[in-house]
């Protein structure tokens, strides 16, 4: 079972995965994991993290692909 206040932390933020592509991914998932930090103390907020993350390439997957080549290529 999954605790009612991770449910809505997840729910909300792939809410906002869905419907705010105004809002980049990364910003999103940053912001959920702080607000777990808040509710958890222990590997709550990495399972966000992961979650989240699983989420946003399934739904944004151009989005975080582009993301990804920027920074690889600003590294080099």
């Amino acid at each position: 079972r999954i605790a009612t206040v991770m449910r809505c932390i997840l729910r909300l933020a792939t809410f906002e995965l869905m419907a705010r592509h105004q809002v980049p991914a990364k910003v999103i998932i940053k912001e959920y994991i702080k607000l777990a930090y808040e509710f958890f103390s222990g590997a709550e907020p990495g399972m966000v993290n992961g979650v989240l993350d699983k989420i946003a390439h399934e739904l944004r997957n151009t989005e975080l692909e582009c993301s990804n080549e920027k920074e690889s290529t600003s590294r080099e």
